[in-house]
C-alpha cells in the first residue's frame, strides 16, 4: 500500500451481519505512475503534506524550494502518492539529477513518459501534443542545475495543457508566472527540557529514533537519552538528511560522542570563508563530520565514487576506485563500509544489486575529488570503464541476455552521456565514436533521437579522427537516419562510410554498410540496386564466417523475394537460414528463421505449416525481449490471420505493431513491410467495416510488449 514500506498481511472478518464483500485495496499499483516504492517509512510532515495539497489545489506549478537535504524530494514524492487517485492519466516522477544537458531536457520527459517518439516533429511539439488532453501531475526532480531551461519548459506546457500540473523541487523557484513557491521547512524541533519527548516526541525526534533503530535494534528512545536526542535534532536543524547520518552513528558512537562531534564541525565550517547559506553549511558539516568518521582508504573511495552521475555496480566502483593507493580487491570491503555509513545506497532490482549516493553526498564527494591529486586519473578511469562497459555490453544485446542488459544499461546511461561530454570537451573524439559504436543496437532500439543528438556533434568536430574509428560512426549514423525516414541524407552517410571501409580493407563492416545502404535504397524506389548490395554482402559474409551478417542479409533477401511475389526463391533462402539456424545457440537467430519458414509456407498457402513456424518463433522471442524482432513478427501474423478468416485478430495484431512501433522504434520500417501491412489493414477494413476496424485496431493499440504475445498465442492456439 502507498503508505506503507513493507508488505502487510490484510484479514477479513465474516459473519452473517457483516457485508461480505471486502472492499478493493487502492495502492500505487491500481493507478498509472512511476513512483518508487520507498524502503523506509515517511516520518511526520502531516502538516507539510497538507499545505503542499492546498497549494496544488491553487496553484498548476508548486515548487518545493529549501536546502540541499531538507526532505523536498521525499516530500514531494508522498504528495504525489496522496494525489494518485487524481489525475486518471498517471503521476510521474522526472528525475533530473544525472541530467547534464538541457537540449535533452523534453526528450527525458519524453522518454520517462514513454511518449511515442515522432521524427518530424521537435520533443517539445510531441510532449506538448501528448499532454494537451490528459489530466496528469509532472514531477520534476532537482531542477536547480537546469533551472532556466526547466522554466521555459514549465511555462510552455502549462499555458497549452490545461489539465496538467506540475510539481517541482528546487533549490530555488523557477520565476514561472502562477508558480507557488513553498519552501520546505525543518522537522518540528522541541526543547530537551520538554516533558513530552518520550510519549509524544516531535517529527525530527522521532525520525532519529526510527532511523537510529535501523542501525541498531536495540536503541529504545528514554526520559534518560531523549533531551541528548532533542539536542542532536536540533543542532542539526532538523534537516532530515543530517539527522539520518547522525542516526547511522548510534552502532559505534554514544550519543554524548555524536553531539560532541556535530558540535565540533559547526564550528569549524562556520569559521571559514563561505558563500552559502546557512544551512546550506550546517548540511556540509552533517556530510563533512560523516566523511571525518571514514578510515583514509574509505575517503578516498568517497572521493572516487563523486565521478557517477547515476547508479553504479561493484565492478563500476572497482574500476574507478582501483587508482592512487587502492587495490581493486579491497573496493568490496571499503564500499561495504561506505554502505553502512549510510554515505552509499543499495539498490535491489530482483538479484541485481546497485549502488547509489544521494545526490548532495554525491556533490560533496565530487567537491573531495575536485581536491584529490588523482582527479584526472580518476575521471580517465572513468571514461576507460564506459568504453569497456559499453564493448561488454554491446555484445550481451545480440545474445540471449539482451533484456538483462538493455536494463543495466539503462542504468548506467548518465555515465555514458558523462563520458560521451568528456570526450567533446578533450577533444576525444575517437572515445566518443568508439562508446556510440559499441552500444548500436541499444541506441537503435532504445534512443535513436538521442543517439543521433551525440553523433551530430562527435562527427561535427573538427578533431582528425582516425578512419578505423570514424567509418563505423557514419555507418551507425546513417543507419539512424534510415530508420529515421531521412533517406537521401542516409544514402549519402552510408556511401561515404563504405568508401572509407573499403580504403581501409575492413570487409565485414562494409558488408554491413552494404546491407544498411541496400535498405535506403528499397526506401528510394532502388529495387534492383537494393537487392545487388545485399547480394554482394552475403558473399563477404559468407566468406569471412560472419554468421550473424549471414542471418540478416539471408532474411531481408527473403523479404525481398517475398514482396515481389517469388515464393520459390524465398523459400530456398529459408532453407538456408535455417539450416544455419540449426547450429545456433542464440534465440534470435532461431526465431528469425522460424519466422522466415512461416512467412514462406504462407505465401506457399500451407497454412498449418505457417501456424507451427509462427508459434515455434514465437517460443524463441520470450527469451529475446526485442521489440523490433516483435513488431515485424505482428505484421507477418496479420496476414496469415487473415487468410485464415480473422480479420479481428488481424486488425488487433496490426494495432499492437503500430503502437509498438511508435513507443518503441524510429521511423516506419523498410518500405516492403510498410506496403504488406497497408495491404493487410485495407483487407481487414474492408472485411470488418470501418467501426469495427477501428475497435480492434485501437484494443491492440493498447497492448504493452507482454499483452501483445499474449493475442499473438490467441491467434495461432485456436486455429486449426
Amino acid at each position: 500500500l502507498k503508505d506503507l514500506a513493507r508488505p502487510e498481511r490484510v484479514y477479513q472478518v465474516t459473519h452473517p451481519e457483516l457485508p461480505a464483500r471486502f472492499p478493493p485495496l487502492r495502492s500505487l499499483e491500481g493507478f498509472p505512475n512511476n513512483l518508487p516504492v520507498q524502503l523506509s517509512s515517511f516520518v511526520g510532515r502531516e502538516d507539510a503534506l497538507q499545505a503542499v495539497q492546498e497549494a496544488l489545489d491553487g496553484s498548476r506549478l508548486v515548487t518545493l524550494t529549501g536546502a540541499g537535504g531538507s526532505g523536498k524530494t521525499r516530500l514531494g514524492l508522498q504528495a504525489a502518492a496522496d494525489r494518485i487517485e487524481r489525475h486518471p492519466d498517471g503521476v510521474w516522477l522526472v528525475e533530473l539529477g544525472g541530467l547534464a544537458d538541457p537540449d535533452l531536457l523534453a526528450q527525458t520527459v519524453i522518454t520517462t513518459l514513454g511518449i511515442p517518439e515522432k521524427t518530424d516533429h521537435q520533443a517539445l511539439d510531441t510532449l506538448t501534443e501528448y499532454l494537451r488532453e490528459r489530466d496528469v501531475l509532472l514531477v520534476l526532480d532537482n531542477c536547480e542545475h537546469l533551472i532556466e531551461a526547466v522554466a521555459r519548459l514549465a511555462e510552455a506546457l502549462l499555458v497549452t495543457c490545461p489539465d496538467l500540473r506540475i510539481l517541482a523541487t528546487s533549490r530555488e523557484p523557477l520565476g514561472v508566472p502562477g508558480e507557488v513557491t513553498w519552501r520546505v521547512p525543518s522537522m518540528e524541533l522541541s526543547r530537551p527540557d520538554d516533558p513530552d519527548l518520550v510519549d509524544d516526541p516531535p517529527e525530527a525526534v522521532a525520525l532519529f529514533v526510527e532511523r537510529a533503530r535501523a542501525a541498531d535494534p536495540g536503541f529504545v528512545l528514554s526520559e534518560h537519552n531523549a533531551p541528548l536526542v532533542a539536542t542532536i535534532s536540533r543542532r542539526l536543524d532538523g534537516l532530515p538528511l543530517a539527522i539520518e547520518l547522525a542516526a547511522a552513528r548510534v552502532r559505534a558512537l554514544s550519543l554524548g560522542d555524536i553531539a560532541d562531534r556535530l558540535e565540533d564541525r559547526f564550528a569549524l565550517l562556520s569559521a571559514g570563508s563561505r558563500t552559502a547559506l546557512p544551512r546550506q553549511r550546517t548540511l556540509e558539516a552533517a556530510v563533512a563530520w560523516s566523511y571525518d568518521l571514514l578510515h583514509p582508504e574509505e575517503q578516498e573511495l568517497f572521493a572516487h565514487l563523486g565521478v557517477f552521475r547515476g547508479s553504479f555496480e561493484l565492478e563500476a566502483a572497482e574500476a574507478v576506485g582501483a587508482v592512487g593507493d587502492l587495490e581493486a580487491s579491497g573496493v568490496l570491503d571499503l564500499l561495504t563500509g561506505l554502505v553502512d555509513k549510510s554515505l552509499v545506497t543499495v539498490v535491489r532490482e530482483g538479484d541485481e544489486v546497485s549502488y547509489r549516493m544521494l545526490e548532495t553526498i554525491r556533490h560533496y564527494a565530487r567537491t573531495r575529488l575536485a581536491e584529490s591529486p588523482d582527479a584526472e586519473v580518476v575521471r580517465e578511469a572513468h571514461t576507460r570503464w564506459a568504453l569497456d562497459f559499453s564493448a561488454r555490453a554491446g555484445q550481451k544485446m545480440i545474445g540471449p541476455e539482451q533484456r538483462r542488459w538493455m536494463g543495466r544499461i539503462q542504468s548506467s546511461v548518465d555515465d555514458l552521456r558523462a563520458a560521451l561530454e568528456r570526450s567533446l570537451d578533450r577533444g576525444a573524439i575517437g572515445d566518443g565514436l568508439r562508446l556510440m559504436v559499441a552500444l548500436d543496437n541499444w541506441w537503435v532500439l532504445t534512443g535513436p533521437p538521442e543517439a543521433t543528438f551525440w553523433l551530430e556533434r562527435l562527427l561535427a568536430a573538427e578533431q582528425e579522427v582516425e578512419v578505423e574509428t570514424l567509418a563505423p560512426g557514419l555507418a551507425l549514423y546513417g543507419q539512424l537516419l534510415v530508420f529515421g525516414d531521412d533517406t537521401e541524407a542516409a544514402i549519402g552517410t552510408l556511401e561515404r562510410s563504405l568508401e572509407l571501409f573499403e580504403e581501409i580493407e575492413d570487409p565485414r563492416n562494409q558488408a554491413y554498410a552494404q546491407h544498411m545502404l541496400g535498405i535506403a535504397l528499397w526506401d528510394r524506389q532502388e529495387p534492383e540496386r537494393a537487392r545487388d548490395l545485399n547480394q554482394r554482402a552475403l558473399e563477404i559474409f559468407e566468406e569471412i564466417g560472419e554468421t550473424a551478417g549471414i542471418h540478416r542479409t539471408l532474411f531481408l533477401l527473403g523479404l525481398w523475394e517475398l514482396g515481389f511475389g517469388d515464393a520459390e526463391s524465398a523459400s530456398e533462402l529459408a532453407e538456408r537460414q535455417g539450416a544455419l539456424a540449426e547450429q545456433s545457440k542464440v534465440p534470435i537467430v532461431k526465431a528469425h528463421a522460424a519466422e522466415f519458414f512461416g512467412l514462406t509456407a504462407h505465401f506457399r498457402n500451407d497454412h498449418e505449416a505457417a501456424r507451427r513456424h509462427f508459434l515455434e518463433a514465437l517460443g524463441h522471442f520470450r527469451q529475446v525481449g526485442r521489440i523490433q524482432c516483435l513488431v515485424h513478427y505482428l505484421g507477418h501474423l496479420s496476414r496469415w490471420a487473415l487468410t485464415d478468416g480473422r480479420s479481428d485478430y488481424a486488425a488487433s495484431l496490426l494495432g499492437s505493431a503500430e503502437a509498438l512501433r511508435r513507443e518503441h522504434l524510429a521511423g516506419k520500417g523498410p518500405v516492403f513491410e510498410r506496403i504488406w501491412n497497408e495491404t493487410a489493414m485495407e483487407e481487414a477494413r474492408e472485411a470488418l467495416g470501418l467501426d469495427q476496424f477501428d475497435r480492434f485496431f485501437q484494443e491492440g493499440a493498447a497492448n504493452d510488449p507482454d499483452e501483445a504475445i499474449d493475442l499473438v498465442e490467441a491467434v495461432l492456439g485456436s486455429g486449426p
